[in-house]
């Protein structure tokens, strides 16, 4: 099985679809807010993200987005941030390994969206790159 930043591809190819749902149902501004799913009497959950920013030597800082209002332009960039890292086929090992990840974890759409980004790869810290965008970090 092929890896990718020391993730499986075979989830990496799960994970991409849920992403690219996800990221539709930010930018379309469909699902969360507690509305029920059709067919089911059960509500969906609000469209949520938390994203958890790691580095060697600092504390921990998380930002929690609400994708479904205020936050749905950041939420956006970063699945589409994730979604580009799953999606690059050629990665090479990073240069400038800091050692800094990015936990995204939540719910879109109803479904639950969590990945990691590290930056040991040149897909992974263009991909972190473009998540700390899109967050205006």
């Amino acid at each position: 099985m092929s890896r990718l930043g020391g993730v499986p591809r075979l989830w990496r190819s799960s994970a991409a679809a849920v992403l690219l749902s996800a990221a539709v149902a930010v930018t379309a501004a469909c699902g969360g807010g507690g509305a029920t799913a059709t067919g089911s009497t059960e509500p969906v959950p609000p469209d949520r993200l938390s994203v958890t920013l790691a580095a060697a030597g600092a504390a921990d800082f998380r930002l929690d987005l609400d994708c479904a209002v205020a936050d749905r332009d950041a939420c956006a960039g970063v699945l589409a941030a994730i979604g580009a890292a799953e999606e690059d086929e050629e990665c090479v090992a990073a240069a400038d390994d800091d050692g800094a990840t990015m936990l995204v974890s939540g719910t879109i759409g109803g479904e639950q969206v969590r990945a990691l980004l590290g930056r040991r790869t040149d897909c992974e810290v263009r991909a972190y790159d473009a998540a700390v965008t899109a967050l205006g970090l």
